[in-house]
C-alpha cells in the first residue's frame, strides 16, 4: 500500500472534511480528520478537496496528485486555436536542435527535464504537444504548447523523431505546478496574439459536447439506439468541423 499524507503550513492541527476524486471515476470521502492526516491506498492519483473552518471562515482547499488523463483548454482570442482535449502521452519532453529543426519526443519518466506530456491533434492545425521543451544548442528550457503544423503525431508519439519540411509555432507557455503537471485555471499565454486560455482537467477523456451534438445524440438514444463515449466524441468532432 502507498500512504499519501495531506498536510499544510497554516492548517495543521485543524479538522476538515476530506473528499478524494480518483481519476479512475468516483469520489471517496474521508470524514472529518485532523491535518496532517496519512490515507493508506493503491490509487492515489486524482484531487484532493479539503473543506474546515478557520477561525469562523469557511476554507476550502484542494490539491492534486499526479497527472490528469486528459485536460480541456479553451483558448480566448488566439490567432492560432490551440482549444482541444489534450491526451496525457506520459512523463518526458521535446527534445530540440536548433541547428537542424529536428524535433524529438522522449518519453522518460526519470529525466529532471520530464514533466507531463500531453497531446491534442487538430485536423486544421495539426499536432499540439504540451510539456517541457529542451534546445539542446542554446541549452535552455521552456514548458511550451508547440503546434506542428498539419503533422500528425498519433497514435504513438513517444520516440517520435521529425524533421523540415513542416513549420512550427510556439502557441502558448502554459502554467505547470512544480510537481510537473499543468495548472487548471485562467492564465495568459505568454505569447502575442495568443490571447488567454482555461485549463480544466478531465479525467474521463470525454469532450465537452457540441450543443448540435448533443441534440443528435439524444435524438439517437430516443429512436431506440445506444452510444458511448467512443461514439460520443466522434460525433462531436464531426459537429465541430
Amino acid at each position: 500500500m502507498s500512504q499519501i499524507t495531506i498536510t499544510s503550513s497554516n492548517f495543521n492541527g485543524y479538522i476538515g472534511d476530506i473528499t478524494f476524486y480518483p481519476y479512475s471515476g468516483g469520489s471517496i470521502s474521508y470524514g472529518s480528520q485532523t491535518i496532517p492526516y496519512t490515507i493508506e491506498t493503491e490509487n492515489f492519483n486524482g484531487e484532493y478537496n479539503i473543506q474546515l473552518d478557520y477561525e469562523g471562515v469557511e476554507v476550502n482547499c484542494g490539491v492534486q496528485v499526479g497527472a490528469s488523463p486528459c485536460v480541456d483548454i479553451t483558448a480566448t482570442d488566439a490567432l492560432v486555436d490551440f482549444s482541444g482535449l489534450y491526451e496525457y502521452i506520459g512523463e518526458g519532453y521535446l527534445s530540440y536542435d536548433s541547428r537542424t529543426n529536428n524535433w524529438t519526443i522522449v518519453c522518460d519518466d526519470t529525466s529532471p527535464k520530464s514533466y507531463a506530456l500531453y497531446l491534442y491533434f487538430s485536423s486544421t492545425y495539426g499536432s499540439f504537444v504540451m510539456g517541457n521543451v529542451e534546445d539542446i544548442v542554446a541549452r535552455t528550457e521552456e514548458i511550451r504548447i508547440t503546434e506542428f503544423l498539419l503533422l500528425d503525431l498519433r497514435p504513438n508519439p513517444c520516440g517520435a523523431s521529425f524533421v523540415p519540411p513542416y513549420s512550427w509555432s510556439i502557441a502558448a507557455i502554459p502554467q505547470y505546478s512544480s510537481y510537473g503537471f499543468p495548472l487548471e485555471g485562467n492564465y495568459t499565454s505568454g505569447v502575442p496574439n495568443q490571447g488567454t486560455y482555461f485549463l480544466e482537467n478531465n479525467p474521463s477523456c470525454q469532450l465537452v459536447p457540441d450543443v448540435d451534438a448533443n441534440a443528435y445524440l439524444e435524438d439517437v438514444i430516443a429512436s431506440g439506439g445506444t452510444t458511448n463515449s467512443t461514439i460520443n466524441n466522434a460525433v462531436n468532432t464531426l459537429f465541430e468541423e
